[in-house]
């Protein structure tokens, strides 16, 4: 930086002697070191953990899925419905074992006096509300019977 001197003149370009110098002058600021990209990681391009994990989830959840699915389905054929024929023959035979058991209840009387009768009334009543139940179970239109067969 010259200084001037009172009543001298000088033939110096101060503007361009200074961009000049601004020009060459070693920067005082260092620029920041030069940050990785993300591309220089040694995992890029590769699938996280966490992806993985989940897709292993949801893979184990079809399987479980498809097992159920397929255990369903076998199940399905161990049912089959019963023909009209077979279902009239059976609401006939289970209504003949109900008469059998009223008529045989019917006949024991209000007064039971020793415990095998009264043992023996209350497994008739047992026997007269199964068949009452099994009745009421092939009303339907449509009944099922599984085949334990096929185990």
């Amino acid at each position: 930086y010259q200084r001037r001197v009172m009543g001298l003149k000088s033939d110096k370009n101060f503007v361009v002697a200074n961009a000049v110098e601004n020009t060459l002058a070693v920067p005082k600021k260092q620029l920041p070191p030069h940050h990785p990209r993300g591309v220089d990681r040694a995992t890029f391009g590769k699938v996280p953990s966490y992806i993985e994990t989940r897709k292993d989830e949801l893979a184990s959840n079809k399987r479980n899925i498809n097992s159920a699915i397929a255990a369903e389905a076998k199940a399905a054929e161990m049912f089959h419905e019963l023909q009209a024929s077979e279902l009239k023959e059976l609401r006939n035979g289970l209504q003949s074992r109900w008469d059998a058991l009223n008529r045989e209840f019917q006949t024991m009387g209000f007064q039971v006096e020793t415990r095998s009768k009264k043992r023996r009334q209350e497994q008739l009543e047992a026997e007269l509300r199964s068949v009452e139940a099994a009745i009421d179970k092939v009303k339907r239109s449509h009944v099922y019977v599984f085949e334990d067969q096929k185990l």
